[in-house]
């Protein structure tokens, strides 16, 4: 498998959700939000662009989703494009060759949901699953950070953090 669904998954958890109660005061309704159990649906996804991912929705209103993105994946993309060897273990890089100077320490993608995944993703959850547009109500950030260790220098935790 190369790309699209991978899975669906589905749990009860705790979730922030709307509740219509009466105010013993005002002898009105009124909604408030409070912590309550809720269903849940994980999508498993490998994208081509993003690797293996996910993304949670909730099936109590406000229906909150929520996107979970490996990293790792775009930053070897990257290496490879530019050349760096690199070495990983499990879901962590191991070994990455010297980054030169020009690689930037930072990469951000913004807003994610312009992105031909996202608006692939957010179609199929529209049409197949609830049946109601979507809206992003805050555009996403992507933003990983690579750290960079100039010269010989070794920090003092890397032998205890690696088992070197």
């Amino acid at each position: 498998m190369e790309d699209g669904l991978i899975c669906t998954i589905s749990t009860v958890e705790l979730c922030n959700a709307f509740s219509v109660l009466p105010n013993k005061q005002t002898h009105k309704l009124e909604m408030k939000c409070m912590k309550r159990k809720c269903l849940h649906y994980y999508f498993y996804y490998l994208d081509k662009v993003y690797g293996f991912m996910f993304i949670k929705l909730q099936t109590w209103f406000p229906f909150t989703l929520t996107v979970y993105i490996n990293g790792r994946e775009l930053m070897k993309k990257a290496f490879e494009e530019e050349g760096i060897s690199y070495s990983m273990y499990d879901n962590s890089f191991s070994f990455i060759n010297l980054i030169p100077r020009n690689f930037p320490d930072i990469w951000i993608i913004s807003p994610v949901p312009s992105t031909r995944f996202f608006q692939r993703s957010k179609k199929s959850l529209e049409t197949d699953i609830t049946g109601v547009q979507a809206r992003w109500n805050t555009p996403p950030i992507l933003c990983l950070k690579a750290v960079r260790l100039s010269g010989t220098y070794t920090p003092p935790w890397w032998d205890i953090l690696f088992l070197v």
